[in-house]
C-alpha cells in the first residue's frame, strides 16, 4: 500500500513491512521489528550517502536494486514470512 499519511508513526504501527529510499527513516522503522527493504542503485551508494550510523542501520535491511528484488522481498519475506534477518 502506498501511504501519504503525515503521521508516519501510525503508518509504521499499521504496516507489515517497509520498502523505501528515504534516509530519514532508516533507524526509526527498525524499532518496529518488521522487515525493511531499502532501494538502491548499487551497494556503493551506502558508503557514499550514509554516515556510519546509517550504514549500521542498513546492515539490518534487505536491499533492492530492481523490480525483481522488490517482488522477492514482498513474496518471500513479507507474505511467506521467510525472514532470515529477523534476529
Amino acid at each position: 500500500m502506498y501511504d501519504n499519511n503525515q503521521d508516519y508513526l501510525e503508518t509504521f504501527a499499521n504496516s507489515d513491512a517497509i520498502i523505501h529510499d528515504c534516509g530519514s527513516f532508516t533507524a526509526e522503522y527498525l524499532f518496529t521489528n518488521k522487515p525493511c527493504c531499502y532501494m538502491l542503485k548499487n551497494l556503493d551508494d551506502i558508503s557514499k550517502i550514509f554516515l556510519p550510523m546509517g550504514q549500521k542501520c542498513l546492515d539490518n535491511y534487505y536491499k533492492a536494486f530492481n523490480k525483481d528484488d522488490i517482488l522477492n522481498f514482498i513474496d518471500n519475506v513479507v507474505i511467506k514470512g521467510i525472514d532470515p534477518m529477523k534476529n
